[in-house]
């Protein structure tokens, strides 16, 4: 679990996803929130709920600045989580909803935030409450008869093949001639498959890896930025701050030391 909150923000993400359930609340100002076709102007009155692999960007509107809290659940928690409410789960069983206007769950996301920031807290109890608000998220909004358009097997198959070699040469640079010997495809319909089924290009998702992977150094070592923009193929470390801000809206460094703050209020 990782839990964010921005304050006076006018930074603008370019479109990105995450790999984990990410829920959001504005708390002063309103944001504009696109998906795919889909734009809308987000309150403080609602969440927004993003099922993981969602491709979105999240902006202030005409230069105006906003506050917000972000919460993000790793997936596979989520489905454990799931499993014991729901029969049958093999896989994250997503929401139904995009926008979730129920002020009782927004008072109980803004108590769990808060507790998960306090310093005094005992994390027992943050665990506890975490699961609590998880499993009235669910219960509330995931349908279990709902299922998303099947994608042809042939399909999944391809495009889990991508995702793998991209995982496995996070460090390195394929080429769409790699990548398409990879999926069993030809290269000009490597690029259309791909963004069909994600949303973004294979070079954007590589990116976007090696973000993730970024900031997992970042919170659990104390090796230096540049080597770290180096050993995940970055050209240097500016490279890595250029592609860091547009998805985490903050430099490595401000990342890190958040992440290092809020560990020395917990001792």
């Amino acid at each position: 679990m990782e839990c964010r909150h921005t304050y006076d923000s006018d930074a603008h993400y370019t479109p990105h996803r995450h790999a984990t359930l990410s829920i959001g609340a504005i708390t002063e100002g309103v944001a504009s929130f696109t998906s795919g076709d889909q734009t809308r102007i987000l309150t403080p009155d609602s969440l927004i709920a993003l099922n993981p692999e969602t491709v979105h960007a999240c902006n202030p509107i005409e230069g105006e600045a906003r506050s917000y809290r972000m919460l993000y659940l790793d997936t596979a928690w989520c489905t454990r989580l799931q499993a014991g409410l729901f029969e049958g789960v093999e896989s994250f069983v997503p929401l139904t909803h995009l926008l979730i206007d129920d002020a009782d769950l927004l008072r109980g996301y803004h108590a769990l935030v808060d507790l998960l920031l306090d310093p005094q807290a005992l994390y027992l109890e943050k665990e506890e409450a975490l699961e609590s608000f998880a499993v009235s998220l669910f219960g509330r909004y995931c349908d279990r008869r709902c299922r998303p358009e099947p994608i042809p097997l042939l399909q999944r198959q391809r495009v889990e093949r991508i995702r793998e070699f991209l995982r496995k040469h996070v460090r390195d640079n394929p080429t769409t001639a790699d990548l398409a010997q990879a999926a069993g495809v030809s290269p000009s319909h490597l690029i259309r498959l791909f963004g069909e089924a994600t949303g973004l290009s294979p070079r954007r998702y590589l990116f976007e890896l090696r973000i993730e992977k970024a900031r997992e150094l970042l919170s659990t070592t104390e090796m230096p930025i540049a080597e770290i923009a180096l050993e995940l193929g970055f050209f240097d470390q500016s490279h890595l701050n250029r592609v860091f801000k547009q998805i985490v809206a903050c430099t490595p460094y401000e990342y890190r030391k958040g992440i290092l703050g809020s560990r020395s209020s917990a001792q």
